[in-house]
């Protein structure tokens, strides 16, 4: 049965996304037990504004008619502020990777190689394409979303189980995206003038820092694989937008994605490295279609072990 979980009198913006504005805000007030400790002594030091600010204007990521790219950013006054339309493309990041990987890659090979039985679910391979098309397209073309023939998480049939597992990953995965935020105020990135050489080693330090908050709150098993699902998938929604996976400013995102999933201490069998992998496949589907950058490698016996062979060949 297909429920609507919009509730106008809280659920502020335009899109669909809107309805899990406020589950991310509380799971980041309580990512540890420690945080709301810390986060007020940060404001209390850096003078940085309480609220983090919602902007829901209906625009592309990446406008050409302006320098100004809608990724979270800490602005002068040191607020964070989050948008609406990339939000939207991280929870259309989530669904299609968690569809894709399972129902592509985890359940054929443990048909073939384990005996199993699992169905494949195509009516989940077509939405998560889709999905993933329309997360792509909002890069440079901001249109509404679909919610009649998209998966959403604000109208969606309890059936389709990956709308469940996506709102739950994209809010972990923006969590991190704000703990790297965060992270840049604590770390006084913002009080000093940090030359262009040194900005890359500015932004490991943040993300070094968000991967250890989210992991001090990451206080049993379940709870660690969600987290590490949500920072490795904060970060393959980042490949959607660049074309080049290093740059002047930041770090190689074929290494910021490795340090995240080597934090996590996965053994070479976790379906994390699985998801990885696949990311960096669309990401070169996506953007290097006519001269693929990645040869695809033949006979590797584990996820880590296919891990290692593509990203070997992005360094």
């Amino acid at each position: 049965m297909r429920k609507n979980y919009y509730n106008p009198a809280t659920h502020i913006g335009n899109q669909p996304v809107r309805v899990l504005k406020w589950n991310v805000a509380h799971t980041l007030e309580y990512v540890h037990p420690d945080f709301p400790k810390e986060f007020h002594a940060v404001l209390e030091k850096h003078g940085l504004k309480p609220c983090i600010a919602y902007d829901y204007s209906e625009r592309a990521i990446v406008d050409p008619r302006s320098p100004d790219q809608l990724v979270p950013f800490v602005d002068e006054n040191k607020q964070i502020t989050i948008q609406e339309t990339f939000l939207s493309m991280v929870w259309a990041m989530c669904y299609s990777h968690l569809a894709l990987f399972e129902e592509q890659n985890s359940k054929p090979i443990l048909n073939r190689i384990y005996g199993h039985n699992h169905v494949i679910d195509q009516r989940a391979i077509q939405d998560g394409v889709h999905i993933y098309r329309y997360g792509v397209s909002l890069v440079r073309n901001y249109t509404p979303w679909d919610k009649t023939n998209l998966p959403n998480p604000e109208e969606y049939d309890a059936a389709d189980i990956y709308i469940e597992k996506a709102n739950g990953v994209f809010v972990l995965a923006m969590v991190f995206i704000l703990c790297h935020e965060f992270a840049h105020i604590d770390r006084g990135h913002l009080d000093n003038y940090i030359p262009e050489a040194d900005r890359p080693l500015a932004e490991a330090e943040a993300d070094e820092h968000a991967v250890q908050t989210m992991l001090r709150g990451a206080t049993d098993s379940s709870k660690k694989v969600n987290y590490a699902a949500g920072m490795l998938l904060g970060f393959c929604s980042l490949l959607t937008l660049r074309r080049e996976l290093a740059s002047n400013t930041h770090p190689h995102l074929a290494q910021r994605i490795e340090g995240v999933l080597r934090a996590q201490k996965l053994d070479d069998i976790s379906p994390l490295w699985g998801i990885a992998t696949m990311s960096f496949k669309l990401w070169d589907d996506l953007h290097n279609k006519t001269n693929p950058r990645i040869q695809w490698p033949q006979g590797a016996g584990t996820f880590k072990e296919l891990f290692y062979r593509v990203v070997n060949q992005l360094r």
